[in-house]
């Protein structure tokens, strides 16, 4: 028994020295390096692109939606949300400090739908589409033969207008202004906002490296569009327990949402936001 224990422990202590030593060999940001051509915002300001954030810490709030009145709600064509049964669909809420951040730092809460563009697919096809999102070197072996899926924003906001602008005109999403509350510490984490009104008590959770590479989808407000989102850094998972507490928004309320696993992001993430199709060498380069 002991030297099973030796073995695992071994093994995991391994994989931790690999993962640190290819995060040190070469990181995210200095893979993907902005342009030096500034874009500029009809305010005048100037972004650099890709969007570069240092230092990310962030909450998310995995759990089923009532898929008729997700489909019913979404502006988007050739867009689906993913089926899990045959009534429910899967969305995400996401809480966000950009600690650290190209534009500057700021607070977002926001509420995404996990979509397809293949209707037609099992629910197999596209739960395991969308679940290599958080291994990218699987989505990478896998692109072209399951759907192409990732998340559409149903609902952002967040406390920055220079990132509220360059949301709208770089990608057209359609965020708003809202000032919000977040309180973290190691073992809870409370927020307020008009959407969601929780307090997550992180009882237990399963610490691992977190790599990401997300598709994501905004609404036909402005201009629909399809962005990449890369994270690397570490976080930690568990199950909504029976002491956590959730008030839902108007919107979260049409949507039935009903809340089940929580992903902590840890302080110093780093994340990479492109403007358009994700460069062909990612890869090679999350691996």
């Amino acid at each position: 028994m002991k030297s099973r224990f030796h073995v695992r422990f071994t093994l995991q202590v391994v994989f931790v020295y690999l993962f640190l030593l290819n995060s040190a060999k070469a990181g995210l940001l200095d893979e993907y390096p902005q342009s030096d051509i500034a874009t500029i915002l009809t305010t005048g300001q100037e972004i650099f692109l890709p969007l570069h954030v240092s230092n990310l810490w962030g909450m998310a709030i995995i759990g089923t939606i009532d898929l008729e009145a997700a489909a019913d709600g979404m502006q988007a064509n050739d867009l689906y949300p993913i089926k899990i049964s045959k009534d429910k669909g899967l969305a995400i809420i996401y809480v966000l400090d950009y600690r650290e951040a190209g534009l500057g730092p700021y607070q977002e809460v926001m509420t995404l739908i996990g979509v397809t563009t293949n209707p037609n697919a099992t629910i197999a096809e596209n739960l395991i589409g969308f679940g290599s999102s958080y291994l990218p070197t699987v989505k990478d072996f896998l692109a072209g033969k399951v759907p192409d899926t990732g998340v559409y924003f149903e609902t952002i906001s967040l406390d920055s207008p220079l990132a509220i602008t360059t949301g709208i005109e770089v990608w057209g999403i359609p965020k708003t202004y809202e000032q919000f509350q977040i309180e973290n510490r190691f073992w809870s984490t409370s927020v307020s906002s008009v959407e969601i009104d929780f307090e997550l008590k992180k009882e237990f959770g399963l610490w691992s490296p977190l790599q990401l590479n997300l598709a994501s989808w905004t609404p036909t407000d402005y201009k629909q569009t399809r962005g990449e989102t890369l994270l690397r850094g570490w976080g930690r998972m568990g199950l909504i327990g029976s002491n956590d507490t959730f008030v839902l928004g108007e919107n979260l309320k049409r949507l039935s949402f009903k809340p089940y696993v929580w992903q902590e992001i840890l302080s110093g993430t780093d994340a990479v936001f492109f403007e358009g199709a994700i460069p062909q060498e990612l890869g090679s380069a999350v691996k």
